[in-house]
Protein backbone atom coordinates (compact mmCIF):
# COMPACT_ATOMS: atom_id res chain seq x y z
CA UNK A 1 0.00 0.00 0.00
CA UNK A 2 1.33 3.56 -0.92
CA UNK A 3 -0.24 6.65 -0.25
CA UNK A 4 0.10 9.68 -2.62
CA UNK A 5 1.50 12.92 -1.30
CA UNK A 6 -2.29 14.64 -1.25
CA UNK A 7 -3.83 11.69 0.60
CA UNK A 8 -1.04 11.82 3.13
CA UNK A 9 -1.64 15.66 3.88
CA UNK A 10 -5.48 14.68 3.99
CA UNK A 11 -5.11 12.08 6.92
CA UNK A 12 -2.98 14.49 8.53
CA UNK A 13 -5.06 17.14 8.72
CA UNK A 14 -8.35 15.09 9.37
CA UNK A 15 -6.09 14.19 12.89
CA UNK A 16 -6.63 10.68 12.40
CA UNK A 17 -3.70 9.32 13.29
CA UNK A 18 -5.29 8.31 16.76
CA UNK A 19 -7.99 6.02 15.08
CA UNK A 20 -5.26 4.39 12.78
CA UNK A 21 -3.37 4.18 16.02
CA UNK A 22 -5.95 1.70 17.36
CA UNK A 23 -5.90 -0.47 14.03
CA UNK A 24 -2.92 -1.97 14.98
CA UNK A 25 -4.34 -3.43 18.39
CA UNK A 26 -6.37 -5.63 16.37
CA UNK A 27 -4.82 -9.72 16.03
CA UNK A 28 -4.67 -9.25 12.66
CA UNK A 29 -1.66 -8.88 11.00
CA UNK A 30 -2.61 -7.58 7.72
CA UNK A 31 -4.54 -5.01 9.26
CA UNK A 32 -1.64 -4.26 11.89
CA UNK A 33 0.91 -4.21 8.88
CA UNK A 34 -1.31 -1.89 6.53
CA UNK A 35 -1.74 0.20 9.79
CA UNK A 36 2.04 0.71 10.17
CA UNK A 37 2.45 1.69 6.73
CA UNK A 38 0.16 4.23 6.75
CA UNK A 39 1.92 5.65 10.07
CA UNK A 40 4.98 5.55 8.40
CA UNK A 41 3.92 7.95 6.31
CA UNK A 42 1.60 10.11 7.77
CA UNK A 43 3.48 10.46 11.05
CA UNK A 44 4.75 13.94 12.69
CA UNK A 45 7.18 15.01 15.06
CA UNK A 46 3.76 15.54 17.55
CA UNK A 47 2.83 11.81 17.65
CA UNK A 48 6.72 10.81 18.54
CA UNK A 49 6.70 12.78 21.48
CA UNK A 50 3.78 10.28 23.00
CA UNK A 51 6.56 7.67 24.49
CA UNK A 52 3.78 5.25 23.99
CA UNK A 53 3.26 5.86 20.75
CA UNK A 54 7.34 5.35 19.66
CA UNK A 55 7.29 2.52 21.90
CA UNK A 56 4.77 0.78 20.24
CA UNK A 57 5.84 1.85 16.71
CA UNK A 58 9.61 0.50 17.72
CA UNK A 59 7.85 -2.63 18.90
CA UNK A 60 6.02 -3.07 15.62
CA UNK A 61 8.61 -3.38 13.48
CA UNK A 62 11.24 -5.58 15.66
CA UNK A 63 8.15 -8.29 15.39
CA UNK A 64 7.96 -7.72 12.06
CA UNK A 65 11.09 -7.71 10.83
CA UNK A 66 11.77 -11.14 12.14
CA UNK A 67 8.56 -12.57 11.24
CA UNK A 68 9.37 -11.98 8.05
CA UNK A 69 13.37 -11.90 7.60
CA UNK A 70 13.37 -15.58 6.69
CA UNK A 71 9.93 -16.28 4.72
CA UNK A 72 10.80 -16.19 1.20
CA UNK A 73 7.15 -15.62 0.84
CA UNK A 74 7.46 -12.73 2.22
CA UNK A 75 10.08 -10.77 0.72
CA UNK A 76 8.12 -8.13 -0.69
CA UNK A 77 6.77 -6.99 2.36
CA UNK A 78 10.01 -7.44 3.95
CA UNK A 79 11.15 -4.95 1.83
CA UNK A 80 8.65 -2.30 2.57
CA UNK A 81 8.81 -3.10 6.15
CA UNK A 82 12.66 -1.84 5.81
CA UNK A 83 11.50 1.27 3.84
CA UNK A 84 8.79 2.39 6.01
CA UNK A 85 11.34 2.13 9.07
CA UNK A 86 13.82 4.10 7.74
CA UNK A 87 11.51 6.82 7.22
CA UNK A 88 10.27 6.96 11.01
CA UNK A 89 14.00 6.92 12.05
CA UNK A 90 13.81 10.76 10.95
CA UNK A 91 12.82 11.22 14.18
CA UNK A 92 14.65 10.71 17.34
CA UNK A 93 12.07 9.47 19.77
CA UNK A 94 11.13 6.39 17.41
CA UNK A 95 15.19 5.90 17.10
CA UNK A 96 15.82 6.25 20.64
CA UNK A 97 12.91 3.06 21.39
CA UNK A 98 14.42 1.26 18.70
CA UNK A 99 17.89 1.20 20.45
CA UNK A 100 16.57 0.38 24.28
CA UNK A 101 14.79 -2.66 22.49
CA UNK A 102 17.54 -4.20 21.00
CA UNK A 103 16.74 -3.46 17.49
CA UNK A 104 20.57 -2.75 16.32
CA UNK A 105 21.56 -6.62 15.49
CA UNK A 106 18.37 -7.17 13.92
CA UNK A 107 18.77 -4.25 11.30
CA UNK A 108 22.93 -5.33 11.26
CA UNK A 109 22.18 -9.29 9.78
CA UNK A 110 19.74 -6.84 7.38
CA UNK A 111 22.76 -5.27 5.81
CA UNK A 112 25.54 -7.80 6.29
CA UNK A 113 23.91 -11.13 5.83
CA UNK A 114 25.10 -11.79 1.84
CA UNK A 115 21.78 -14.03 1.27
CA UNK A 116 19.92 -10.39 0.94
CA UNK A 117 19.69 -8.27 -2.23
CA UNK A 118 21.74 -5.27 -1.85
CA UNK A 119 19.52 -2.60 -3.28
CA UNK A 120 16.90 -3.93 -1.79
CA UNK A 121 17.58 -4.40 1.72
CA UNK A 122 21.52 -3.87 2.49
CA UNK A 123 20.91 -0.46 1.58
CA UNK A 124 18.35 0.61 3.38
CA UNK A 125 19.44 -1.00 6.22
CA UNK A 126 23.17 0.29 5.73
CA UNK A 127 21.17 3.69 5.53
CA UNK A 128 19.42 2.95 8.95
CA UNK A 129 22.55 2.25 10.72
CA UNK A 130 23.79 5.37 9.57
CA UNK A 131 20.61 7.35 11.44
CA UNK A 132 21.33 5.45 14.51
CA UNK A 133 25.02 6.52 14.60
CA UNK A 134 23.25 9.93 15.79
CA UNK A 135 22.13 8.39 18.65
CA UNK A 136 24.84 8.58 21.65
CA UNK A 137 23.78 4.54 22.85
CA UNK A 138 23.51 3.19 19.25
CA UNK A 139 26.59 4.87 18.29
CA UNK A 140 28.41 3.23 21.06
CA UNK A 141 26.82 -0.37 20.22
CA UNK A 142 28.08 -0.15 16.50
CA UNK A 143 32.06 0.80 16.77
CA UNK A 144 31.71 -3.02 17.80
CA UNK A 145 30.59 -3.54 14.26
CA UNK A 146 32.67 -1.56 12.37
CA UNK A 147 34.92 -4.48 10.64
CA UNK A 148 31.92 -5.66 9.43
CA UNK A 149 30.63 -3.00 7.81
CA UNK A 150 34.24 -1.81 5.97
CA UNK A 151 33.67 -4.65 3.38
CA UNK A 152 30.75 -2.74 1.31
CA UNK A 153 33.29 0.27 1.16
CA UNK A 154 34.59 -1.83 -2.12
CA UNK A 155 30.52 -2.52 -3.16
CA UNK A 156 30.20 -2.49 -6.80
CA UNK A 157 26.71 -0.56 -6.09
CA UNK A 158 28.34 3.25 -5.33
CA UNK A 159 25.51 4.23 -2.95
CA UNK A 160 26.06 1.47 -0.94
CA UNK A 161 29.79 2.06 -0.63
CA UNK A 162 29.17 5.42 0.08
CA UNK A 163 26.57 4.80 3.06
CA UNK A 164 29.45 2.50 4.14
CA UNK A 165 32.07 5.62 4.21
CA UNK A 166 29.53 7.85 5.98
CA UNK A 167 29.22 5.27 8.24
CA UNK A 168 32.42 4.35 9.26
CA UNK A 169 33.66 8.23 8.61
CA UNK A 170 30.94 8.82 11.66
CA UNK A 171 32.38 5.97 13.93
CA UNK A 172 35.73 6.58 13.31
CA UNK A 173 36.74 10.51 12.05
CA UNK A 174 34.08 12.61 13.50
CA UNK A 175 35.79 13.28 16.53
CA UNK A 176 38.81 14.63 14.82
CA UNK A 177 37.45 16.36 11.97
CA UNK A 178 35.21 18.60 14.32
CA UNK A 179 37.64 19.21 16.59
CA UNK A 180 39.86 20.93 13.78
CA UNK A 181 40.64 24.21 14.85
CA UNK A 182 37.96 26.54 13.25
CA UNK A 183 39.16 29.98 12.00
CA UNK A 184 36.87 33.20 12.32
CA UNK A 185 36.82 36.12 9.91
CA UNK A 186 39.20 33.55 7.36
CA UNK A 187 38.99 33.79 3.14
CA UNK A 188 36.96 30.81 2.32
CA UNK A 189 36.90 29.40 -1.20
CA UNK A 190 33.72 29.75 -1.35
CA UNK A 191 30.44 31.76 -0.34
CA UNK A 192 27.79 28.95 -0.16
CA UNK A 193 26.89 25.42 0.05
CA UNK A 194 23.96 24.18 -1.78
CA UNK A 195 22.91 21.06 -0.20
CA UNK A 196 19.82 19.85 -2.13
CA UNK A 197 18.29 16.27 -2.71
CA UNK A 198 18.71 15.20 -6.09
CA UNK A 199 14.26 14.98 -5.80
CA UNK A 200 14.19 18.40 -5.93
CA UNK A 201 17.64 19.38 -8.36
CA UNK A 202 15.24 21.92 -11.04
CA UNK A 203 14.52 24.46 -8.61
CA UNK A 204 17.61 23.90 -6.84
CA UNK A 205 20.08 24.38 -10.00
CA UNK A 206 18.14 27.19 -10.85
CA UNK A 207 18.85 29.31 -7.30
CA UNK A 208 22.07 28.23 -8.01
CA UNK A 209 22.28 29.70 -11.25
CA UNK A 210 20.93 33.03 -10.12
CA UNK A 211 23.56 33.04 -6.96
CA UNK A 212 26.53 32.61 -9.52
CA UNK A 213 25.12 34.97 -11.39
CA UNK A 214 25.23 37.43 -8.67
CA UNK A 215 28.60 36.22 -8.30
CA UNK A 216 28.55 34.21 -5.53
CA UNK A 217 30.91 31.19 -5.26
CA UNK A 218 28.57 28.57 -4.82
CA UNK A 219 29.71 24.72 -4.76
CA UNK A 220 26.80 22.25 -5.64
CA UNK A 221 27.23 18.48 -6.12
CA UNK A 222 25.60 18.52 -9.29
CA UNK A 223 25.89 15.01 -10.78
CA UNK A 224 25.41 13.22 -6.67
CA UNK A 225 28.98 12.53 -6.98
CA UNK A 226 29.13 8.47 -5.24
CA UNK A 227 32.89 8.95 -5.59
CA UNK A 228 33.34 11.25 -3.26
CA UNK A 229 34.15 10.27 0.17
CA UNK A 230 32.82 12.00 3.64
CA UNK A 231 36.46 13.27 4.62
CA UNK A 232 36.34 14.84 0.89
CA UNK A 233 32.98 16.25 1.39
CA UNK A 234 33.81 17.82 5.05
CA UNK A 235 36.71 19.43 3.72
CA UNK A 236 34.54 21.11 0.54
CA UNK A 237 32.42 22.46 3.80
CA UNK A 238 34.87 23.62 5.87
CA UNK A 239 36.04 25.50 2.75
CA UNK A 240 32.23 27.42 2.34
CA UNK A 241 31.15 30.41 4.59
CA UNK A 242 27.04 29.44 3.68
CA UNK A 243 25.77 26.12 3.89
CA UNK A 244 21.78 26.53 2.32
CA UNK A 245 19.70 23.79 2.99
CA UNK A 246 17.28 23.21 0.45
CA UNK A 247 14.69 21.46 2.89
CA UNK A 248 12.26 18.91 1.30
CA UNK A 249 10.58 15.61 2.28
CA UNK A 250 13.30 13.68 0.54
CA UNK A 251 16.07 15.84 1.88
CA UNK A 252 14.70 14.47 5.62
CA UNK A 253 15.27 10.98 4.24
CA UNK A 254 18.23 11.46 2.64
CA UNK A 255 21.02 10.22 4.39
CA UNK A 256 23.75 12.03 2.41
CA UNK A 257 21.94 15.45 3.25
CA UNK A 258 21.74 14.43 6.82
CA UNK A 259 25.65 13.62 7.13
CA UNK A 260 25.88 16.92 5.44
CA UNK A 261 23.62 19.08 7.50
CA UNK A 262 24.82 17.83 10.31
CA UNK A 263 28.70 18.65 9.70
CA UNK A 264 27.73 22.00 8.58
CA UNK A 265 26.12 22.55 12.37
CA UNK A 266 28.65 21.40 14.28
CA UNK A 267 30.86 23.30 12.12
CA UNK A 268 29.44 26.51 12.86
CA UNK A 269 28.69 27.46 9.25
CA UNK A 270 26.18 30.19 8.55
CA UNK A 271 23.03 28.07 7.96
CA UNK A 272 20.22 29.38 6.10
CA UNK A 273 16.80 26.99 5.74
CA UNK A 274 15.28 27.36 2.60
CA UNK A 275 11.55 25.37 1.49
CA UNK A 276 11.83 23.87 -1.95
CA UNK A 277 8.48 21.30 -1.56
CA UNK A 278 5.09 23.46 -1.65
CA UNK A 279 3.40 22.93 1.53
CA UNK A 280 6.56 21.25 3.20
CA UNK A 281 6.90 22.34 6.89
CA UNK A 282 10.30 20.91 7.97
CA UNK A 283 10.50 18.66 11.47
CA UNK A 284 12.43 15.65 12.88
CA UNK A 285 16.26 16.14 12.81
CA UNK A 286 16.13 19.39 10.90
CA UNK A 287 14.14 21.44 13.43
CA UNK A 288 17.64 20.94 15.62
CA UNK A 289 19.79 21.80 12.83
CA UNK A 290 17.43 25.13 11.30
CA UNK A 291 17.32 26.35 15.57
CA UNK A 292 14.72 28.42 15.04
CA UNK A 293 15.19 29.99 11.95
CA UNK A 294 12.63 30.88 9.43
CA UNK A 295 13.05 28.94 6.63
CA UNK A 296 12.41 31.08 3.41
CA UNK A 297 10.05 29.19 1.21
CA UNK A 298 10.44 29.71 -2.35
CA UNK A 299 7.45 27.80 -3.24
CA UNK A 300 5.01 30.20 -1.08
CA UNK A 301 6.63 33.32 -1.44
CA UNK A 302 7.64 32.95 -4.91
CA UNK A 303 10.86 32.17 -6.96
CA UNK A 304 11.63 36.42 -7.56
CA UNK A 305 10.31 37.40 -3.81
CA UNK A 306 11.90 34.24 -2.35
CA UNK A 307 15.81 34.95 -3.93
CA UNK A 308 15.68 38.51 -3.09
CA UNK A 309 14.97 37.40 0.50
CA UNK A 310 17.88 35.18 0.38
CA UNK A 311 20.27 37.68 -0.65
CA UNK A 312 19.09 40.00 1.76
CA UNK A 313 19.73 37.54 4.44
CA UNK A 314 23.16 36.80 2.86
CA UNK A 315 23.65 40.43 3.33
CA UNK A 316 22.40 41.01 6.61
CA UNK A 317 24.47 38.18 7.91
CA UNK A 318 27.89 39.87 6.45
CA UNK A 319 26.81 42.60 7.60
CA UNK A 320 26.89 40.97 10.96
CA UNK A 321 30.33 39.31 10.93
CA UNK A 322 31.82 42.75 10.21
CA UNK A 323 30.57 44.01 13.35
CA UNK A 324 31.67 41.45 15.20
CA UNK A 325 35.14 41.85 12.63
CA UNK A 326 35.00 45.28 14.37
CA UNK A 327 34.57 44.41 17.62
CA UNK A 328 37.42 42.14 17.11
CA UNK A 329 39.85 44.75 15.57
CA UNK A 330 38.42 48.13 15.83
CA UNK A 331 40.82 50.97 17.12
CA UNK A 332 38.86 54.18 18.35
CA UNK A 333 40.83 56.92 17.44
CA UNK A 334 39.73 59.48 20.35
CA UNK A 335 41.45 60.53 23.51
CA UNK A 336 40.34 57.65 26.62
CA UNK A 337 40.24 58.95 30.18
CA UNK A 338 39.87 56.85 33.48
CA UNK A 339 36.06 57.31 32.96
CA UNK A 340 35.70 55.41 29.65
CA UNK A 341 35.24 51.93 29.84
CA UNK A 342 36.32 49.74 27.71
CA UNK A 343 37.04 52.11 24.57
CA UNK A 344 33.58 53.56 24.91
CA UNK A 345 33.54 57.55 25.95
CA UNK A 346 31.85 58.18 29.28
CA UNK A 347 29.51 60.76 26.94
CA UNK A 348 26.72 59.48 24.90
CA UNK A 349 26.79 62.33 22.86
CA UNK A 350 30.94 61.44 21.83
CA UNK A 351 29.50 58.11 20.70
CA UNK A 352 30.17 57.31 16.84
CA UNK A 353 27.74 54.44 15.22
CA UNK A 354 31.45 52.43 15.88
CA UNK A 355 30.90 53.06 19.87
CA UNK A 356 26.89 52.05 19.34
CA UNK A 357 27.85 48.85 18.19
CA UNK A 358 30.83 48.01 20.31
CA UNK A 359 28.18 49.22 23.44
CA UNK A 360 25.31 46.61 22.16
CA UNK A 361 28.35 44.20 21.75
CA UNK A 362 30.05 44.75 25.21
CA UNK A 363 26.64 44.57 26.90
CA UNK A 364 25.29 41.11 24.69
CA UNK A 365 22.49 43.23 23.63
CA UNK A 366 23.00 41.74 19.91
CA UNK A 367 19.39 41.23 19.05
CA UNK A 368 19.41 45.62 18.44
CA UNK A 369 22.22 45.30 16.48
CA UNK A 370 20.85 45.13 13.14
CA UNK A 371 18.13 47.61 14.07
CA UNK A 372 20.59 49.93 16.07
CA UNK A 373 23.90 49.95 13.39
CA UNK A 374 23.36 53.19 11.66
CA UNK A 375 22.98 55.37 14.87
CA UNK A 376 25.28 57.24 16.58
CA UNK A 377 25.47 58.14 20.44
CA UNK A 378 22.87 61.47 19.66
CA UNK A 379 19.89 59.42 17.95
CA UNK A 380 20.21 56.35 20.59
CA UNK A 381 19.78 58.99 23.69
CA UNK A 382 16.31 60.28 21.50
CA UNK A 383 15.55 56.39 21.09
CA UNK A 384 16.12 55.89 24.88
CA UNK A 385 13.61 58.94 25.68
CA UNK A 386 10.99 57.52 23.49
CA UNK A 387 11.51 54.47 25.29
CA UNK A 388 11.17 56.25 28.23
CA UNK A 389 7.74 58.22 27.63
CA UNK A 390 6.16 54.67 26.68
CA UNK A 391 7.83 51.66 27.71
CA UNK A 392 5.71 49.10 26.27
CA UNK A 393 4.53 50.76 23.24
CA UNK A 394 8.26 50.91 22.46
CA UNK A 395 9.20 47.52 22.67
CA UNK A 396 6.31 46.07 20.76
CA UNK A 397 7.70 48.31 18.29
CA UNK A 398 10.96 47.43 18.01
CA UNK A 399 10.58 43.55 18.53
CA UNK A 400 7.81 43.92 15.66
CA UNK A 401 10.34 45.56 13.32
CA UNK A 402 13.35 43.36 14.45
CA UNK A 403 11.33 40.31 13.56
CA UNK A 404 10.08 41.69 10.54
CA UNK A 405 13.08 42.95 8.87
CA UNK A 406 15.63 40.66 10.35
CA UNK A 407 14.06 37.52 10.96
CA UNK A 408 16.92 35.09 10.88
CA UNK A 409 18.01 37.62 13.99
CA UNK A 410 17.62 36.32 17.82
CA UNK A 411 14.28 37.96 18.81
CA UNK A 412 14.06 40.45 21.05
CA UNK A 413 13.12 39.84 24.36
CA UNK A 414 11.59 41.68 27.56
CA UNK A 415 14.49 40.73 29.23
CA UNK A 416 16.91 41.99 26.90
CA UNK A 417 14.93 45.51 25.85
CA UNK A 418 15.38 45.92 29.92
CA UNK A 419 18.51 45.64 29.96
CA UNK A 420 19.44 47.98 27.05
CA UNK A 421 17.44 50.76 29.00
CA UNK A 422 19.41 49.61 32.33
CA UNK A 423 22.66 49.98 30.80
CA UNK A 424 22.09 53.15 28.50
CA UNK A 425 20.75 54.92 31.50
CA UNK A 426 24.04 55.22 32.86
CA UNK A 427 26.08 56.91 30.22
CA UNK A 428 22.82 59.24 29.83
CA UNK A 429 23.55 59.89 33.61
CA UNK A 430 26.95 60.60 32.74
CA UNK A 431 25.58 63.04 30.01
CA UNK A 432 23.42 64.84 32.15
CA UNK A 433 25.83 65.15 34.80
CA UNK A 434 28.42 66.55 32.36
CA UNK A 435 25.68 69.20 30.91
CA UNK A 436 25.86 70.68 33.82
Amino acid sequence: MTLSKQLEKYIQNKHIISLILKLTDFENDEIQLNAFKILSSITTEQETKNIVYSNTIARFFIKFLNKVIDDSNQTLRFYNLLRSLKNLLQYDQITDELTKQNGLPLIMRCATDVKFKPIQVQQPALEILFILTFNKEAYQRLKSYSTEIKPFLSSSHQRISQVADMILWKLEKEEQALTKPNIQHRNYKYDIMLSYSQSDQDLCLRIYDELMSDDFRVWIDQDENFTMTMNEKCEIIDECEYFIMCTSETYKQNAFCRSEAFFAFERQLKIIPIIVLSNYRPDGWLNRIINGKIPIDFTKLGFELAKSKLKNDIDRQRKFTRINQIKDSISINIPIDSSQNNGIPSRIDQWTKNHVKLFLLEKNLNPLLEIFSEMNGNILHELYLMCLSNRESMFHTLKTEISTLYSNNQPLTLIIYLRFLNEIQKYIQTFAINQK
